[in-house]
């Protein structure tokens, strides 16, 4: 038997090891960067941690800031409010997210969905950051 020639078709050969090289190289990327993505999915309590801050102080603020507008007689009553809200507030807006939350985990990132009685609050955990959505 003769000795048959390559088909015209094929590759030469630094090509295929450079295309194999891309193809390993992007591998390892995508599973690093997977790995990273897994690694820094926040948990339920970085979320509710997360979510207590944001929502109290913007309670905070618009309760303080509607000291502003109350009229003078019911001024130490607002101030008042203002005061008591912000040392015990945290604590019961922290009990009504960690039960009114659902977490949605996609093993690289989480969803929330923390139901309000205005609106849900939906957020996106990834990177150990969370954004609005």
């Amino acid at each position: 038997m003769a000795h048959q020639p390559p088909p015209h078709h094929a590759m030469p050969l630094t090509a295929a090891r450079t295309l194999r090289v891309a193809q390993w190289t992007g591998g390892a990327l995508a599973l690093g960067l997977g790995i990273m993505l897994r690694v820094t999915n926040p948990t339920q309590e970085t979320y509710t941690d997360f979510a207590t801050k944001t929502v109290s102080k913007l309670l905070i603020r618009d309760l303080c800031r509607a000291n502003d507008r109350a009229p003078k007689l019911f001024d130490s009553l607002v101030k008042n409010g203002c005061q008591v809200f912000q040392q015990d507030g945290e604590t019961e807006i922290r009990a009504f997210i960690a039960h009114n939350t659902e977490r949605q985990d996609f093993f690289l990132f989480s969803l929330y969905t923390t139901e309000f009685p205005i609106r849900p609050l939906r957020v996106l955990g990834i990177f150990d950051h969370f954004f609005l959505l």
